[in-house]
């Protein structure tokens, strides 16, 4: 006899629905290595990606992919607020957008949205030991 318990087992697959639809932010440094800066920091969004070469006066340190729902705009609010705290860590002061798509495979349909991270360009400082 299977016991019936259906509210658990409903809390659980609307859990793993919710988990599924969740964005999904990821970082991939490159470049220099840039001290993190305050979740908050001021960030401004250009216009510049790195296929058309680099900015001048910017260095590249890395990107930011976010993967939300579909039909997401690179400029929306709500993606920009999840960019803003992983571009701040990596030490951006700038962020362009590098590639923006919808897609829709066997699991789910969404937006993926990548992100390149800039800062203006310092003088060469000493190696960091450890």
């Amino acid at each position: 006899m299977i016991p019936r318990r259906p509210l658990p087992l409903f809390i659980a697959l609307a859990s793993l629905a919710t988990a599924a639809c969740a964005p999904d932010v990821s970082t991939v440094r490159m470049g220099p290595v840039a001290p993190s800066r305050p979740l908050d920091c001021g960030l401004q969004l250009i216009d510049a990606t790195p296929a058309q070469g680099v900015p001048p006066g910017l260095e590249l340190l890395g990107y930011v992919r976010v993967i939300h729902e579909e039909g997401r705009s690179p400029n929306d609010p709500d993606v920009l607020k999840l960019v803003k705290p992983e571009a701040c860590k990596l030490g951006g002061e700038e962020v362009s957008v590098g590639s923006s798509m919808n897609f829709t495979n066997g699991f789910r349909s969404g937006s993926s949205l990548l992100y390149a991270v800039w800062r203006h360009k310092v003088a060469a400082g000493k190696p960091i030991k450890f």
